[in-house]
């Protein structure tokens, strides 16, 4: 009965109305027939059969894919499906048209309850043409360009349907990896991209819909054998552990860092400084565990964060050297309640060396944080930390800080929770109006952190 209401001698705009009904009236099974008759069925045998190869002779089956993209609601899946299915078989000039004209419709649709379908018909073109997979990836980090905090990368990052396919498709995450290491090998000082990648990384796989995926997405799919160990163990920090398990874990990454570095080949370093870069966040997590874990576990520490920062054996060795007397004086002065700014230049006066002073800032801002007595002396390790004297660079390191270190203010005795809340509100009072973007999301979080913490 389709096959005679609809000829693809004659298709246009208006066929699927012709039915004699509204389009509210058009039950969702009336697409699906009219989808797997006539554009799967149809356009097969005719290419087959006719040996069709201009674009030209599509027109009538692709103004019937067009009618149906514009018809139907994202939750008819089985149409889209079949929809796609029929779109692929076309000249790609006219595929990528179709695919755009569909892309086009998914945009007017931003309800929560039509996610999912949306995500499905996306992830089925992804699967059809990389083009459109490597499009938004990239459309998805310059969004992320202009922004600071890992909170924020987070909130833009989480719910894009990129995520949630790449979680429950080992292929797309693949893929997808692939990409972003190739901007990491580009862009490899940048540090947008390497927050973004690293939240990407986490965001997918705490999306994973099933054990089996969430084991290979973090191991056995993305990364060479060469690394498996390395991420295992870097994996494992970033759970729930008590301190001597957590020890053990540095140890362990750090051996693994050193024997890739020693013994590894060109490609096998490039697959370590990627894993690296996706579990960034473990950097962070070894910053504050070097502060509060056995000495003897502090050398493998700094072993592990001097890897991240540099990759030659004998580099990383001169800046342990130089940080190590800094982290082994500031843990000394964590509960020195009458502490002054003197304990801190004490502990820093002899650095000097422009590429350890990201690492010793780190370090600062996290004995600031984590301290008795630091925050009482934020301007003053702020200024150091920073090297500025401007209080949007404190307000923006505190910030970076705040999120990097995961810091719960509902955990804090209620007098450091005023102190903080005090210094955020005197370096927002602080920071002069500019028209830079970073300058509104710092503000925008300061006032969740004063306000809802």
């Amino acid at each position: 009965m389709i096959k005679k209401l609809i000829s693809p001698t004659d298709l246009n705009s208006f066929s699927v109305c012709n039915f004699g009904v509204k389009r509210q009236k058009v039950i969702p099974i009336f697409f699906k027939q009219i989808s797997r008759t006539v554009c799967q069925t149809k356009v097969s045998s005719q290419m087959d059969s006719l040996n069709i190869i201009r674009e030209d002779d599509f027109h009538g089956y692709s103004d019937l894919c067009l009618t149906l993209i514009d018809m139907c609601h994202p939750a008819e899946t089985p149409v889209w499906e079949s929809i796609i299915t029929s779109i692929k078989n076309f000249p790609k000039p006219l595929q990528k048209r179709l695919f755009e004209r569909i892309f086009e419709k998914l945009g007017k649709f931003s309800e929560g309850k039509d996610l999912d379908s949306i995500g499905f018909i996306t992830e089925l073109i992804y699967l059809e043409r990389r083009e459109f997979l490597e499009r938004d990836l990239l459309q998805l980090v310059s969004d992320c360009s202009q922004m600071v905090l890992p909170s924020s990368f987070k909130h833009k990052i989480r719910n894009v349907p990129l995520i949630k396919i790449c979680a429950r498709n080992i292929s797309v995450a693949y893929v997808v990896m692939e990409i972003l290491n190739c901007l990491i090998f580009r862009a490899y000082e940048s540090d947008t991209i390497r927050k973004f990648v690293n939240i990407f990384c986490i965001c997918s796989q705490s999306n994973c819909v099933s054990e089996e995926i969430w084991k290979r997405s973090r191991s056995y799919e993305l990364y060479d054998e060469c690394v498996h160990a390395l991420v295992k163990k870097l994996e494992e920090f970033s759970g729930e552990l008590d301190d001597k398990r957590k020890g053990a874990c540095v140890k362990a990454i750090a051996l693994e860092c050193q024997k890739l570095v020693k013994r590894g080949t060109t490609h096998q370093k490039q697959r370590m400084l990627l894993a690296l870069i996706h579990h960034l966040d473990v950097y962070y997590k070894v910053i504050e565990f070097s502060f509060m874990c056995d000495k003897t576990i502090v050398l493998d520490c700094l072993d592990v964060l001097t890897i991240y920062k540099v990759q030659n054996l004998e580099d990383a060795k001169r800046l342990k050297e130089a940080v190590l007397p800094v982290i082994t004086c500031l843990r000394a002065l964590l509960q020195k309640i009458s502490l002054g700014i003197r304990d801190i230049k004490c502990a820093v006066m002899d650095v000097s060396d422009i590429s350890t002073k990201t690492l010793l800032g780190q370090f600062l801002i996290t004995f600031m944080l984590k301290s008795e007595g630091g925050l009482k002396l934020a301007p003053e390790i702020l200024q150091m930390a920073t090297g500025s004297e401007l209080p949007l660079h404190y307000l923006e390191a505190t910030l970076e800080a705040h999120d990097n270190l995961n810091i719960r203010l509902n955990q804090w005795p209620v007098f450091k929770q005023n102190q903080y809340k005090a210094l955020i509100r005197g370096l927002v009072d602080g920071c002069t109006a500019t028209e830079e973007p970073k300058h509104s999301e710092l503000l925008s979080a300061a006032a969740y952190i004063v306000q809802k913490s």
